[in-house]
């Protein structure tokens, strides 16, 4: 009897090898393997944390390269730290703004008449909301836009000149804006030295507090803004007996940056300050043509022979320097017409 070639079973050539499934098998059961450990080992967590009441599971997402939930997340790089001092161009007057960290705080007002573009300045650079607003002295020059300031922007805390250090003062813009503080509740102090007042990272030192004196110009204190990568020193009107009182006290009054004491007066701006002081920028607050003569020659000599830079808003418009870990930079809102302004001031 011959034999008869055996044929595979019907469909069995549809069926998967027998090793394969096999494999397929194992498989199956380590990932159920694991994925049950996985669960033991979560329960085990859970129990660990509630017995120890220690965060035991930033360690798991540690372990897995996760970022644990509730903590946030490092930032790819920390923000640069900008520390700018804007000299406001409001005419024969001062209206100075530090800006650091996203707070601010303005010294002094300028004048009655150009109190709205002082506002419109303020609000285009985003200060409606003053951490501190200084005033350095009751003259109209310096409080003229003082009065709106309070009005139309939030103002955290008022810093007020010793007033009685001087004769009472006749004036009725000084009295409106002392009751205006009154009103709005607003905390003031008065200049007193070894006080300090942090604006951002930075901090506002108060190095001198004005003499005994018949002249309200000698109010002013000396104020020092220590900010990063910018330090700056005004002393509103103060003249030479404010600047022999700072120095006697023997504060470190260096700085890179100055306003020219007084609008640049030769009654400020002795040499002795300027070489404790030694800016390498200064900034004169002056009106164009104004009938003082300021800036005097005088203080520009000593500020030329310091190797300072002097910048002048009569000439340059609002000059704004800022300090950055590059440098200190300095813009104007005439730089483009700066070097014929020099010129033709001679």
């Amino acid at each position: 009897m011959k034999n008869r070639p055996t044929q595979p079973p019907q469909g069995a050539q549809d069926r998967p090898a027998r090793p394969q499934a096999a494999a397929g098998t194992k498989m199956r059961r380590r990932v159920l393997t694991g994925l049950g450990a996985l669960l033991v080992f979560i329960l085990a967590l859970s129990l660990l944390q509630k017995v120890t009441g220690e965060p035991v599971w930033d360690e798991f997402y540690q372990m897995f390269g996760l970022q644990s939930p509730g903590v946030p997340a490092a930032p790819a790089s920390a923000p640069e730290e900008e520390t700018a001092v804007h000299f406001i161009d409001i005419g024969q007057g001062d209206a100075v703004l530090i800006e650091q960290g996203g707070e601010y705080c303005l010294i002094d007002a300028g004048v009655r008449e150009n109190q709205d573009s002082l506002i419109a300045y303020l609000e285009e650079a985003g200060a409606t909301h003053l951490t501190l607003l200084v005033m350095t002295h009751p003259h109209f020059d310096h409080t003229g836009g003082m009065r709106e300031v309070l009005r139309r922007c939030t103002v955290d805390r008022v810093l007020l000149p010793d007033l009685d250090k001087a004769p009472p003062s006749t004036a009725y813009s000084l009295e409106k804006i002392l009751r205006e503080i009154d009103q709005q509740k607003i905390p003031a102090d008065t200049v007193r030295v070894g006080e300090s007042y942090a604006i951002g990272s930075g901090t506002l030192q108060v190095l001198g507090e004005g003499v005994e004196t018949e002249n309200y110009n000698d109010l002013s204190p000396v104020l020092r803004y220590v900010g990063p990568h910018l330090t700056f020193v005004d002393s509103g009107d103060g003249e030479r007996p404010v600047e022999a009182d700072a120095l006697a006290r023997g504060e470190d009054l260096s700085a890179d940056l100055f306003k020219a004491a007084h609008h640049s007066s030769n009654s400020s701006n002795t040499e002795a300050f300027l070489q404790a002081i030694h800016p390498s920028i200064v900034v004169a607050c002056c009106g164009k043509d104004n009938e003082y003569g300021h800036p005097h020659r005088e203080p520009r000599q000593r500020f030329a022979e310091l190797g300072a830079e002097l910048y002048r808003t009569d000439l340059d418009g609002s000059v704004v320097v800022r300090g950055t870990a590059e440098g200190i930079t300095v813009t104007t809102s005439r730089g483009q017409h700066r070097a014929q302004a020099l010129d033709e001031a001679g």
